[in-house]
């Protein structure tokens, strides 16, 4: 098996580090634009997560268009 093998031994490695240092303490654990989620999430859930997050970013993304247009008129 790949674990017995240790060839991605590395990567695992740095992934569980990079969880430890993002506060993960069990699984499942998931991130959305660094929010961290813990435990089950379900598809429903997924779904109002993801489509938050592209709300905000198109909010932020009008935002940033606003204000270059009054920047360069």
């Amino acid at each position: 098996s790949c674990m017995a093998s240790k060839k991605h031994s590395g990567l695992l490695q740095r992934d569980f580090i990079e969880g430890r240092e993002r506060g993960v303490q069990g699984t499942p654990t998931f991130f959305v634009n660094e929010v961290r989620y813990e435990g089950v999430v379900s598809y429903d859930r997924f779904v109002e997560i993801i489509d938050m997050e592209i709300g905000r970013a198109q909010t932020t993304k009008n935002t940033l268009n606003e204000e270059y247009k009054e920047a360069t008129s």
